[in-house]
């Protein structure tokens, strides 16, 4: 039986893969929004994951500071393709308080 975390990454490399898939068959904006979304959700769940697996003592599957910044860049790139896709403003472009 596969632990949570190879059911998680599978399930994330699935999603990709659905996504990827879609880019290809020309979906619409809306179905390549909701893959992409999927997608940054499964990066996320994947994540959290292994974060609490290797806290657990459960698993070295590290080096986590390193994996937790790639899936939290990973995830990020996700949700800002769900936003291009849906019409919604991007995360990195959306101005912070104070600024023009």
């Amino acid at each position: 039986m596969p632990s949570d975390l190879e059911r998680l990454s599978a399930e994330y490399e699935r999603s990709e893969a659905a996504f990827i898939r879609a880019v290809r068959a020309g979906a619409d904006r809306d179905r390549l929004a909701d893959l992409a979304d999927t997608t940054a959700a499964s990066a996320t769940e994947l994540m959290a994951e292994a974060f609490r697996a290797y806290h657990a003592g459960e698993t070295a599957w590290a080096p986590l500071n390193e994996l937790t910044e790639a899936f939290e860049q990973v995830a990020s790139l996700w949700r800002d393709l769900t936003n291009a896709y849906a019409g919604r403003p991007i995360q990195s472009e959306i101005p912070f308080l104070g600024e023009d």
